[in-house]
């Protein structure tokens, strides 16, 4: 049985469900051009029709095949083209906005494979945004073109109110359409929706973070107060300090909420402080940095440290971890966060609820952010609160790559050394599947400290100052800048140099699982060798891998069904197949086993390199 999208589990044949994958992407390619039509042409019935009845068989189909998501976008499509077809076509940016998103999620929809899911990616949330766009379209004269208030576009202008994971998936989409335009499939829908949702994404001016944090010293000092604790407050504040309205806001919430936290469970009153060898004034230090493209939040109190006994019990009563398991501090440490989980016994007006820390998560989490806890009874606590938060204006070098007409820029905190070697450097235009590789003329070493990577080039780095249009998650190999009011890509070389992972390769030849686990290693990649299918999905549930290559030389194996098992136990993990046979007979068996890929026996060293480099990043993306 094999669980597609969301609440569906489907048992039709595997190829049925192929077919119906294959068959829909080439009627959203259809949708799409159609589409881009009738935005030129609004009285071309044929267009009308085309769309009305690749819309329809896109949503009945959907259905039976049970992919539900895909239905209910579609199902609202359907009512996107009623409101359109009230407006005889006239197409305001709206409804062309919410076309081109919607065609654009069910494309990630039918792609996603079994067991992996979509993460940012707000649909029921989209769908009530549709809603409110066809509610005020209809209440809007149909030959006003757009309208300066427009609901969908309001909510996307106000920058700092889009979550933070919902605002990297949006960027994700952005980028998409920016490399779509990038790679001469240049349209004036794409080009439209492209503009908006980088109007729309680009960082606000930045806020000062010190008169935010600050007032917490106040309200700390007065809870100390009523509940009978001494506490001296140290608060560290850069006053330049600046970051977006949302990572403020987020900082926000996360000091009150720990500083509370500090003074309830951290510091004890000055007779319990006493009694245990500190002095009876507690300290609570709260300290915040802006470094680079992050800032870093720290409350810290030398009070008698975290429980973890205590948390592992209350992990126990709530059923978050078996009786039998005995878990490491740093493992409890993220039960703490857990909504409900509280290790006082009795709660209080101030706290003991099991809500505070849950509330300093998810506002974190929603902007990108990490939050974690260092404890122990002699030093007390530490809380660190780490959230990107982008320079809105940074100094690059701007240089051009073959193959695509748009610059890129990499940030000066790398530097560019030319190099006569370009045997591993990396191609960006077929990095990025921008177009047909070039071969270009320069090759550059990028290096920061220990790490560095080779890419090729067409012209010499020159420096500029860039200003970020899209900033995207900090796993995407590329952003978009405007350097100059020119559109550029921003590399992050971090992603190409830090392609850490794991991959598993399953082959009865040990020079074969040797060479392998020697070209990978020097990339930070471990790599685990089975010489015998048997025991791998077994090993994968206690020890997950990004990566399965999976030789096809052992007797009587089945593949088709190893790779459902694989899948089954670990979702999201990519089996790629990894034989001597030719590249045509590889590809029809990778096809249908449902495997993800192939790579060839027959590829040199450091092609097979870059190619599981090229998959791993892919992954990350």
């Amino acid at each position: 049985m094999t669980e597609w999208s969301g609440k569906h589990q489907s048992t039709l044949p595997e190829e049925v469900v192929a077919r119906f994958r294959v068959a829909s992407l080439e009627r959203i390619e259809r949708l799409e051009d159609a589409w881009t039509q009738l935005t030129s042409d609004p009285t071309n019935a044929e267009t009308i029709a085309t769309i009305d009845r690749e819309v329809h068989t896109l949503k009945g189909e959907s259905r039976m095949v049970g992919f539900t998501d895909v239905d209910m976008v579609a199902h609202k499509l359907e009512d996107v083209l009623e409101v359109a077809r009230e407006r005889q076509f006239q197409i305001n940016d709206d409804l062309d906005l919410v076309v081109t998103m919607a065609l654009r999620f069910m494309t990630m929809l039918i792609q996603k494979k079994a067991g992996q899911t979509l993460g940012g990616i707000d649909l029921p949330g989209f769908v009530r945004q549709i809603d409110t766009v066809i509610h005020d379209t209809r209440h809007q004269h149909p030959l006003r073109g757009r309208i300066a208030t427009s609901p969908l576009l309001a909510k996307l202008e106000s920058k700092e109110l889009i979550a933070g994971n919902v605002r990297e998936r949006l960027a994700g989409v952005a980028l998409d359409l920016f490399l779509e335009l990038t790679s001469g499939r240049e349209s004036r829908r794409v080009r439209r929706a492209w503009n908006q949702l980088r109007d729309s994404l680009a960082p606000a001016d930045p806020l000062p973070i010190a008169p935010v944090l600050a007032k917490h010293e106040a309200g700390g000092t007065e809870i100390a107060r009523d509940i009978g604790k001494q506490i001296d407050f140290a608060f560290e504040l850069d006053p330049a300090a600046r970051a977006p309205a949302s990572v403020v806001a987020a900082l926000d919430t996360a000091a009150l909420h720990l500083v509370r936290n500090a003074i309830d469970h951290g510091i004890g009153t000055p007779l319990e402080r006493m009694e245990g060898g500190k002095p009876p004034v507690g300290q609570i230090r709260v300290r915040c940095t802006v470094d680079q493209d992050r800032v870093v939040l720290e409350v810290a109190d030398d009070g008698k440290g975290i429980d973890f006994g205590r948390v592992r019990a209350r992990g126990i009563e709530l059923g978050l971890i078996a009786d039998s398991a005995n878990p490491s501090d740093a493992a409890l440490s993220k039960l703490l966060f857990h909504p409900g989980l509280t290790t006082t016994r009795v709660p209080t007006a101030l706290s003991g609820r099991g809500i505070g820390l849950d509330v300093v998560h998810s506002h974190v989490s929603a902007v990108g952010g990490t939050a974690t806890v260092t404890s122990s009874p002699s030093a007390g606590t530490v809380w660190t609160i780490e959230m990107p938060s982008p320079r809105r204006r940074f100094r690059v070098r701007k240089l051009a790559v073959r193959g695509t007409n748009v610059p890129f820029a990499i940030p000066v905190d790398w530097d560019l050394e030319s190099s006569a070697d370009a045997s591993d450097a990396v191609d960006l235009v077929d990095e990025l599947e921008l177009g047909t590789p070039s071969i270009n003329p320069l090759t550059y070493i990028l290096r920061r400290g220990d790490s560095a990577v080779r890419i090729g080039a067409a012209s010499e780095p020159v420096e500029a100052e860039a200003r970020w249009l899209v900033s995207t998650s900090a796993s995407t190999l590329v952003g978009v800048v405007s350097i100059d009011n020119v559109e550029c890509l921003v590399l992050k070389p971090d992603v190409l140099v830090t392609t850490t992972g794991r991959v598993a390769i399953v082959d009865d030849s040990e020079i074969v699982r040797e060479i392998v686990g020697f070209s990978l290693k020097p990339y930070g990649i471990e790599v685990f060798p089975f010489s015998d299918p048997a025991p791998l999905v077994g090993t994968l549930a206690v020890r997950p891998v990004d990566l399965v290559l999976l030789d096809l030389s052992f007797k009587g194996l089945d593949v088709s069904v190893l790779i459902q098992r694989i899948k089954a136990a670990l979702p999201g993990c990519q089996v790629y197949l990894h034989s001597d046979r030719n590249a045509i007979e590889l590809a029809r068996l990778a096809n249908s086993t449902n495997a993800d890929g192939h790579l060839a026996k027959a590829l040199g060293r450091e092609q097979f390199v870059a190619r599981v480099l090229k998959i791993l990043r892919a992954r990350r993306r």
